[in-house]
């Protein structure tokens, strides 16, 4: 009867561990996708913004893979 109580309790502790570890590859690979997503190499090409009336007024930097070019802030100033 022993023999029985131990060999449940070692397979159900195999199965927690193996379940836990397939949570972990699931999360690794979500991190893995997440870090493919930066970009690098960029494929730029510049795109007009125009005005409802269809004058040009600006050009901006995109890349196909990642999107418009944020703007830089700069340094806050002291006043």
């Amino acid at each position: 009867m022993e023999f029985v109580l131990v060999f449940a309790f070692a397979v159900g502790f195999i199965w927690f561990v193996n379940s836990m570890n397939k949570q972990v590859a699931a999360q690794q690979k979500e991190v893995i996708q997440e870090i493919k997503k930066v970009c690098p190499p960029h494929k730029w090409f510049h795109q007009e913004v125009k005005d409802q009336e269809g004058k040009t007024h600006a050009w901006r930097l995109v890349c196909e893979l990642c999107g418009p070019l944020k703007p830089s802030d700069g340094p806050a100033r002291m006043e």
